[in-house]
Formats: C-alpha cells, sequence, structure tokens
C-alpha cells in the first residue's frame, strides 16, 4: 500500500478512535485484530503514526504480570498447544456441520498434526497457528472430496514453511521489485 494512502488509513482510524474515546458516538465501538507488529511496528503498524500511539500506548502501571483491561489495547497471550487443539476440533465440528457422526479425522489425527507443526515450526506455530489451521481445512477438504483415502497419508507429505518477516509493498519496490497491478489507492478516499 503506498505511503500516503496508509496514511489517509491511518487518519481514518484516528477519527473512529477519538469519536469513540472522546464520547462523540453512542453504542458503537470497533474492534480491531492484529499482531504484535500490526501494532508496534515503527515502520508500517499503527504505531507508526504518532497520534495513534499516543492515544494507544500501555497504562504505565500495567505490565510484569498486572494487567488494564480498561485501555484501548488488549493484549492476548499466545495460544497453548491444548488452545491449538481445541480450536482443531471446533474447527473440525464446524466443517462436518455440527454432526460428530460425520467428522472425517478422530483425535489422533489432530494430535499427529500439531506434533508435525510443532517439530516443522517451533515455537512459532503458537504465535501465528494461520499455517496449522490453514493445513488442517485442506486436508478436511481433501479428505472430503476423497472419501477412499486415510488422513495417514496425507500427513507425511504436510511440511510448514516457516513465514519469512512480511515487506511492505515499499521495500519491495525499493528492492527492485515492481509493485502489483492492483495497488491503486483505493483505499485513500475512503469517507465515513
Amino acid at each position: 500500500m503506498p505511503i500516503h494512502a496508509r496514511q489517509a488509513n491511518y487518519e481514518a482510524i484516528l477519527t473512529m478512535l477519538n469519536d469513540c474515546l472522546q464520547g462523540s458516538v453512542k453504542n458503537l465501538g470497533f474492534v480491531l485484530g492484529g499482531t504484535d507488529d500490526f501494532l508496534e511496528d515503527k515502520k508500517r503498524g499503527l504505531y507508526s503514526y504518532e497520534a495513534l500511539r499516543s492515544r494507544l500506548a500501555e497504562n504505565r502501571f500495567a505490565g510484569q504480570g498486572v494487567k488494564d483491561f480498561s485501555g484501548p489495547v488488549l493484549r492476548l497471550q499466545n495460544l497453548s498447544a491444548e488452545d491449538l487443539f481445541v480450536l482443531l476440533r471446533n474447527i473440525r465440528h464446524v466443517h462436518a456441520f455440527g454432526d460428530e457422526k460425520k467428522y472425517i479425522v478422530p483425535d489422533d489425527a489432530l494430535k499427529a498434526l500439531l506434533k508435525k507443526a510443532s517439530e516443522t515450526l517451533g515455537a512459532d506455530y503458537y504465535k501465528t497457528p494461520r499455517e496449522v489451521i490453514k493445513s488442517f481445512v485442506g486436508l478436511l477438504n481433501v479428505l472430503d472430496q476423497n472419501p477412499g483415502r486415510d488422513w495417514q497419508s496425507f500427513l507425511g507429505d504436510v511440511s510448514f514453511a516457516k513465514r519469512d518477516k512480511v515487506i511492505s509493498i515499499e521495500e519491495e519496490i525499493a528492492n527492485g521489485v515492481p509493485p502489483p497491478a492492483d495497488t491503486e489507492d483505493n483505499l485513500a478516499t475512503f469517507k465515513l
């Protein structure tokens, strides 16, 4: 996203945040979800915009085991192995339209997938479980469309790639990569 479009988008977020914090709007709230980098990255994150950084700053007295749930930023802990297992069970349940009889894979498949992800990704899979979830949904879809296959035959082939830190379009252009054709300033004219 071009820098001036990002700035315009941050201005829109700032306006919404100011309206909520100053009581200009009633019965309306906004929830933005993102990684620590989404918030704290000094080049592209919300903190790269000084006005947002000052409004989203955490309580100076919070931290070191003390939480403040009244501020605009709530930090969530990384998922544990147990949390990921429960998440995969819930995804399986939704995939089966809530009918346990239509489960394509047993709990052992979930455990095996998590073990494989842990061996491949290490601690990263607790921070960003996206790859695990994408792979699991892909496995469910393939097994659903190919009922004669069993899940063990696919787990040997699955590999989880560690993601390199994503760089911005600006950094790619600086490195000589031409911008994608669809990076117009569509959001720069966004109005509320």
